[in-house]
Formats: C-alpha cells, sequence, structure tokens
C-alpha cells in the first residue's frame, strides 16, 4: 500500500481566522506511489496531530465535501474540521488524516446599523436600540427599544428564530444567517420582494412604507427558500447572499445593485452575473460587502464591484451609467504601480467608499466629503481633501499603529451619510485601530473628535 512520509494540512486562512464562509485550502502530503483524494470531517473537538486513524470525534461532512477545498459553512459553527487523504495505487489504499483547524466560528455575533445593536444569544437574536421602522424586531411601535424584556427575534408564523450562527445590520434592517444556510430578515421593507410580495421594498425609488417586526425567509423562487447561505451584505435597500458554492444571489427592486446584467424587477434573490453572456454566473467568491449604493465581491482575491450612479466604486469615480455586471477594481501597490490585486484578502464598503486589506496593508478610495462640505478624513490617508480619491493606490496610514503591524481584517460603519463612515481594523496583534466619523464616540479614543488616521483602542 502507499506509504506517507508527509501528513496533509489544512492551510489556515489569514490570521488563522475561521469563519463561517472561509475557504479552507489542503497542503497534500507526500506519498511513494498511487493518486490521492480527500474527505472533509467535522470535529467536536481540537485534533492535535495527524494520524492514520479518525479521531473518535470526527465524522465525515456529506459526500460533496472531496476537493481539495472547502468553504466552512454554518453548520460547522462551533465545530473544528479536518481533511482525510487516501492514497489509491495498485499495491492498496491507505489513509491519513490531518490535524484539525482551528474553531470555527460564526461570522458576526454582535452588530450594529444606525443607533440599534443585534447580538446572538444560545443561537436567538435580541435587539434593543432604534426602532422607527421595527428594526429591533419591536412592532407597534417607533419608541427606542432599551431592554431585553420583549424577547428574541420571531419569524413570520410567530415562532422564534432560531440556530442563528451570523448576522448583518444595514441602517434600518438586519439579516440572519442559520445552521441550515437558510437567511431572515426584518426591518424597513422586511425585504418582502424577495418573498414573492407584490409590493417591492422601494417602488419606482420612493419607500414604500413596508415595515415588519417579524423576520421573513429570503426565497429564490416561490416557496424556494434560498439553500447554503454563509453570509449577507446590506446596501441602501438591497441584500446580497454568498452561498456555500461561492456564488451570490441579490435582491432588489429595480437596480443595477442586483448584479445581473441591467435593471429587472424582481420579488426573489437572483444569481449575479460574471458577464453579458447568458448563463455566465459569478463564481469563487469569498466574501461579499455592501454599502451605499454599492455591492462589491473578493472573486480570487480580487476585488468586483457593481452598482448605480453616484458612488464612487470604481478608482474612486462616480461611473456614468449604473454598473450592473461585477466589473474588476485593481488595487495596486503605494509607490509602484504594481497590481497586487491577487492578494486582497478582506473588503468593506461604507458610504460611497471601498477599503481593501492586501498584504497586511489598507488602502481606501471613493469620497472623502460629508454634507457639509469639511472632510472627516474617512479615507484614513491622512488627506481633509473633500475631493474624491480617484485611485486604489492610497495606502492608509499606520497613525498609532506605529509598528505597522499588518491588518487582517476590516469593516465600516452603516451609514445613510458620508459624514458618519467609520472604520476600524484589526491587527495580527489583536489590536484594533479606527478611523473616519468620530462625532458620537464612533471611534476609539473616548473624542468626539474625527480622524483621518487610524486611532488605538484605547481599552483593549
Amino acid at each position: 500500500a502507499p506509504i506517507n512520509t508527509s501528513a496533509p494540512t489544512v492551510t489556515a486562512p489569514t490570521g488563522n481566522r475561521y469563519f463561517v464562509g472561509k475557504k479552507l485550502s489542503i497542503t497534500a502530503g507526500t506519498w511513494d506511489s498511487g493518486s490521492s483524494t480527500y474527505q472533509w470531517y467535522r470535529c467536536t473537538a481540537a485534533v492535535a496531530s495527524s494520524s492514520s486513524t479518525l479521531d473518535s470525534s470526527c465524522w465525515a461532512i456529506e459526500a460533496k465535501s472531496t476537493s481539495s477545498t472547502f468553504t466552512l459553512t454554518p453548520a460547522e459553527a462551533g465545530f473544528y474540521v479536518l481533511v482525510g487523504e487516501t492514497a489509491t495505487s495498485v499495491d492498496g489504499v491507505t489513509t491519513v488524516y490531518s490535524a484539525s483547524s482551528g474553531r470555527v466560528r460564526a461570522a458576526r455575533v454582535v452588530v450594529e446599523g444606525d443607533g440599534r445593536t443585534c447580538m446572538v444569544k444560545v443561537g436567538q437574536v435580541y435587539c434593543w436600540g432604534k426602532n422607527l421602522y421595527n428594526q429591533t424586531g419591536v412592532g407597534g411601535t417607533t419608541t427606542p427599544v432599551t431592554s431585553l424584556t420583549n424577547g428574541p427575534i420571531v419569524k413570520s408564523d410567530g415562532s422564534v428564530l432560531t440556530n442563528v450562527v451570523s448576522l448583518t445590520a444595514s441602517v434600518n434592517s438586519t439579516c440572519a444567517v442559520t445552521l441550515e444556510g437558510n437567511a431572515w430578515c426584518w426591518g424597513i421593507g422586511n425585504y418582502s420582494f424577495a418573498q414573492g410580495v407584490s409590493t417591492p421594498m422601494f417602488p419606482n425609488g420612493t419607500l414604500a412604507g413596508v415595515t415588519n417586526n417579524r423576520a421573513v425567509r429570503i426565497l429564490s423562487a416561490a416557496n424556494t427558500p434560498l439553500a447554503s447561505v454563509v453570509d449577507v451584505a446590506l446596501s441602501s435597500g438591497a441584500a446580497c447572499f454568498l452561498t456555500a458554492d461561492g456564488s451570490v444571489y441579490c435582491a432588489y427592486a429595480t437596480s443595477a445593485i442586483l448584479g445581473v446584467n441591467g435593471a429587472t424587477t424582481t420579488y426573489y434573490a437572483m444569481r449575479v452575473v460574471n458577464s453579458s453572456t447568458a448563463g455566465d454566473y459569478l463564481s469563487g467568491v469569498e466574501q461579499i460587502a455592501g454599502g451605499s449604493n454599492t455591492m462589491c465581491a473578493l472573486v480570487n482575491a480580487g476585488v468586483r464591484c457593481w452598482g448605480t450612479t453616484g458612488t464612487s466604486l470604481m478608482n474612486g469615480v462616480s461611473p456614468a451609467a449604473d454598473v450592473s455586471i461585477p466589473t474588476a477594481v485593481p488595487v495596486v501597490s503605494d509607490g509602484t504601480g504594481a497590481d497586487l490585486s491577487a492578494r486582497v484578502t478582506n473588503i468593506a464598503v461604507g458610504y460611497e467608499t471601498v477599503c481593501a486589506v492586501k498584504a497586511g496593508k489598507a488602502y481606501c478610495w471613493g469620497a472623502n466629503n460629508p454634507a457639509n462640505g469639511t472632510s472627516l478624513g474617512q479615507l484614513g490617508t491622512g488627506s481633509v481633501s473633500t475631493s474624491l480619491i480617484t485611485n486604489n493606490n492610497k495606502t492608509v496610514l499606520n497613525g498609532e499603529n506605529s509598528n505597522a503591524d499588518p491588518y487582517v481584517d476590516i469593516a465600516k460603519s452603516a451609514s445613510t451619510t458620508s459624514s458618519s463612515d467609520t472604520t476600524c481594523l484589526v491587527a495580527s496583534t489583536g489590536k484594533l485601530y479606527c478611523f473616519g466619523y468620530g462625532n458620537t464616540f464612533a471611534l476609539t479614543n473616548a473624542s468626539t473628535s474625527s480622524t483621518s488616521s487610524p486611532l488605538s483602542l484605547i481599552h483593549i
């Protein structure tokens, strides 16, 4: 039988961030003969080293998980994963199992959106704060919710929404992903258009006034829930959903932000295209992000964006026409001009701004001016100019990250104007740095001053 001289390993994501939606890959083992096949396993306990015997805490993930890559789904949240490599030759069959990954975590269990906060507690969702459009899940009142005594979010049938592993919030809406891979949304419009309801969320660009404090399940067709969802991105009235196979589906009413090659009215989540060729859909997506009227995707470690006019998604320049096909946005090296887009690892979208983390550095482009004409430095480049940053080679300053520790993650606030656009970065050391709008203590320095350079979180 084939003899193994080095065991397979699971390649860790950047910063060992084993989050739902991340794609894992394999470093194959070394064999004296034979050809290899793979099987992924889910484990209740960490497995410290490789072995020729499968640990008793592990069991095989469904049979389709047999490739050299695997995208973590909500079903892996709270567990560990490892891979088995089987070598087959004319002399026999041998299997070796890798050590396990780190514990898989839900992507987001606490989110904030324009004056409200939602959190996951034992698989259920609780929200408090601003409630103008029932976005806290409390109906019949627009009064802010100040406690959790109203109980968890419930579904449209009145039962409690359970098994939630991840949350996403926009200004007035919240979406949840469950262990089963379903997406549920509530708040303004409650994304009722994705339920086949005849009243879209924003008909003709006018607020329909349709609000709901109960979560509705997103459908891909009549009576057909969108399946295998691992993440959600929200923008101004649009929702996009990343599925485990690397596809993206979006729901909206007549807008290029659907990414379906032209304005289309839909009451269901539609698959985002890759080109104008029929049947050519976007694939290989690892992350999605939304903000204002822009959606972006991390595809094969490069950035692709789409959206409507008036946004600054392409090189910081507002497109002359709606962009309804995901378009590559090169993120280039500061000072050299070399295209390093293949090294982008994280993206975030705010109000007419886009940021990316690439090779440990952060880059931002787009609008740098709020409505009052005074820059708040929301691009983090040290510039207080109110003009657009029209290229993608502007590196976010180190600021109080004096050691220039590499960044491994980035997030932007849910905002309705550029005057409330805040960005936070997580360094490899675990420290948090934020820049941009700070008027409501949104930054990390216990001050109401805005800044164009990253500030360190002083209490961590």
